[in-house]
């Protein structure tokens, strides 16, 4: 039973096996209730904002139940994480530092009610819901390679929530390669191609089938 920070709250439940050589450690840690904030993280892990390409400001509670296997640098994180913006389920495999210039990830993640735009910082986003299954590795823009299956209940954009959209495809630093497949009630659209965002102004090339589209 831990508290430190402000409001950083935990009960769990902890094994380590190979101390005192903490790179060579494995840990086996599962946790029943953890309370904290962006200000307590900042302070327990200072180099967290490099690592995380998340907006930690606009997190101003969180709340996490589940379990992290493994070791320092490489690790399975699986639960539940509860915040102001929404929610996040993990089941992710986690590959940092040491022999990793860049994170490296592979697993499921979903959202529930999950503002996307406060985020990642990216005003045109919204709350989100969705199911995906990632393989990749870095975070930001310049290191990023990605492969994306994912199913959107909901992606608000402009202030507008699209339903029922299927992807799959490769995030390449700033180019996406794959398919997108909508069938919301103003938007019935099969595409197929790329979206460049490396100019200015991003290039689109791709082959379309638009059912249905109330553009106003």
């Amino acid at each position: 039973h831990i508290d430190a920070g402000s409001i950083t709250h935990l009960i769990g439940n902890i094994r380590l096996r190979g101390l005192p050589d903490i790179n060579e450690t494995f840990i086996d840690f599962t946790t029943k209730e953890l309370v904290t904030n962006n200000r307590d993280l900042k302070r327990l892990f200072p180099a967290i904002d490099e690592t995380l390409p998340v907006n930690l400001k606009a997190l101003n509670v969180i709340h996490f139940n589940g379990s992290y296997t493994g070791f320092i640098n490489d690790f399975v994180a699986y639960g539940n994480f509860t915040t102001n913006i929404g929610s996040v389920h993990s089941d992710l495999n986690m590959k940092v530092g040491r022999h990793h210039n860049v994170p490296v990830y592979s697993g499921n993640l979903s959202g529930a009610n999950l503002d996307l735009g406060a985020l990642f910082n990216i005003p045109y986003l919204g709350k989100s819901s969705f199911k995906a299954k990632v393989n990749g590795h870095g975070f930001n823009l310049n290191t990023l390679r990605a492969n994306l299956d994912a199913h959107f209940d909901q992606l608000t954009v402009n202030d507008y929530a699209y339903q029922d959209i299927q992807t799959n495809g490769e995030f390449n630093r700033k180019l996406f390669t794959g398919t997108l497949q909508m069938q919301d009630p103003n938007a019935a659209i099969s595409f197929n191609g790329t979206i460049d965002l490396n100019q200015k102004v991003p290039v689109f090339n791709f082959n379309a089938n638009i059912l249905n589209s109330n553009l106003y």
